[in-house]
């Protein structure tokens, strides 16, 4: 059960304790720091009231990919590629641009973006999420090859990130 106080947006679930009620209204980041990839207002706010991720310790890296519930909507994906359910995106089929103010170029070519129900969050639990985007995939994307962040990864993982850019691409739609 829960009771709205007048003047206040805030609802207050009754029979639990002050601590728990605070935990509900607790948000999971304290700011979204790249935010560009069409993502709702009410598709942030359940992300910020997610359990599994408010469960997480503060400080906690986050990287994990969320199913959005039917009434929240869905959101575009960009993706192409054997994760995203489709066939090895051919060196063809792309070009190379860069993006924003990112370091390197992206591997793109001409084809829609998809509407989907999941959303990949990357952040710091009660800290900065650093992207949320839409996605088709079941697991977050690597990151791309020229990323300040590349050479720290161990050689396994480079040799995988390098095969997943060889195979997948993004919409420049």
């Amino acid at each position: 059960m829960t009771e709205t106080y007048a003047h206040s947006p805030i609802r207050i679930k009754k029979n639990i304790t002050v601590k728990q009620n605070i935990k509900i209204m607790k948000k999971v980041f304290k700011h979204i720091g790249h935010n560009e990839h069409g993502i709702t207002k009410k598709q942030v706010e359940f992300i910020q009231q997610n359990r599994v991720l408010l469960e997480l310790s503060d400080g906690s890296f986050i990287k994990m990919v969320i199913e959005l519930p039917q009434y929240i909507g869905t959101v575009e994906s960009s993706l192409y590629g054997p994760k995203s359910g489709n066939k090895p995106v051919m060196e063809k089929e792309v070009f190379y641009k860069k993006r924003g103010n990112r370091n390197g170029e992206t591997r793109m070519l001409d084809k829609p973006k998809r509407l989907v129900r999941k959303i990949c969050v990357i952040g710091i639990r009660n800290g900065v999420a650093f992207t949320i985007y839409g996605t088709n995939s079941n697991k977050p994307s690597p990151m791309e090859v020229w990323d300040r962040k590349f050479k720290s990864l161990p050689n396994n993982e480079q040799e995988e990130t390098r095969k997943f850019w060889k195979e997948h691409a993004i919409s420049s739609h």
